[in-house]
């Protein structure tokens, strides 16, 4: 009987530890994606709060752990590859009409999700659209000499865009490196 009792007492002590982590572990997601909303409403990494839950809208996307919010009329390209010189991922959406448009690119900051504008030369061609990018607003984690790249692509029968990135030295615009990415068309 006592036997029994202390068996009884060492369930109970461990079924107590078990519930105390989990709380523990559900407290520490909250406000992060997929976790519970803050007690406020808001949620962390530009997620939204949905049903009492940190989601990513239909109209967003993932990209480098934020939830990214684009224009739903524009189309959206995001590419990456771990060779370019500066950055390794890039996401934008193009706007407009005619051949001066416009780009807007999210841009992460700590918690901080933010956009930057940039002018695009865009060129429509029966073989398959054309664009110029003068200066992507980007400054290169690597090199504080490294100027703005200047970007050149062609839209691909798929609808993705093959995007060549030109880096320049900043003082003797002295190319320092090139890198293509496929960037995959989202919507």
């Amino acid at each position: 009987m006592l036997k029994n009792l202390h068996f009884l007492i060492a369930l109970c002590f461990v079924a107590f530890l078990l519930s105390c982590k989990e709380k523990n572990d559900v407290n520490t997601n909250i406000g992060k994606p997929n976790g519970p909303c803050k007690e406020d409403n808001t949620c962390e990494n530009g997620y939204s709060c949905i049903d009492n839950s940190c989601k990513c809208p239909g109209t967003g996307f993932v990209y480098n752990g934020s939830c990214v919010q684009f224009d739903g009329n524009n189309p959206v390209y995001i590419g990456s590859n771990a060779s370019c010189l500066c950055y390794d991922t890039l996401a934008f959406s193009i706007s407009g009409t005619g051949q001066n448009r416009i780009a807007n690119m999210p841009f992460r900051l700590g918690n901080l999700i933010g956009y930057t504008t940039f002018d695009v030369t865009y060129f429509e061609r029966p073989d398959g659209d054309s664009l110029h990018i003068i200066q992507i607003p980007a400054k290169c984690s690597l090199s504080t000499t490294t100027a703005p790249p200047e970007a050149f692509g062609k839209i691909q029968a798929d609808k993705s865009l093959n995007l060549t990135i030109v880096f320049k030295d900043q003082t003797t615009a002295a190319p320092l490196g090139t890198c293509t990415m496929n960037m995959k068309r989202l919507k």
